[in-house]
């Protein structure tokens, strides 16, 4: 197998796998499901503006650190809020909250799993 056909499986391999995680947090009936070890539901109405999407946003992120499989924290609370925000026509970006979240939550390396 060369290597670029490896490196091709691996990045297959990857997306499929975030592509399962996205099943798992999801919206519908008006909330944010996360199903994972510890399932929890966000109602979509109560997330009005960035101070309340930051709050959920923390609680998400406690909810997943308990998972006992280790899961891509960071990636799965951008994609929580770039539903919340698209749900809710929400005034701001995933990049705006990505940023404040790294610096409430003091991650100085944006790299770092959150």
């Amino acid at each position: 197998m060369s290597e670029q056909h490896s490196m091709r499986q691996g990045l297959d391999d990857h997306e499929a796998w975030l592509d399962t995680l996205d099943k798992k947090l999801f919206v519908s009936n008006s909330e944010v499901k996360v199903e994972f070890d510890n399932p929890i539901c966000f109602p979509l109405d109560e997330c009005t503006d960035l101070k309340d999407l930051k709050g959920m946003a923390r609680t998400l992120r406690s909810v997943l650190s308990c998972n006992e499989t280790p899961l891509p924290r960071k990636y799965l609370i951008e994609r929580f809020l770039r539903l919340v925000i698209r749900e809710n026509r929400l005034p701001t970006t995933v990049e705006k909250a990505m940023r404040e979240l790294r610096i409430d939550w003091n991650i100085s390396n944006e790299y770092q799993d959150w």
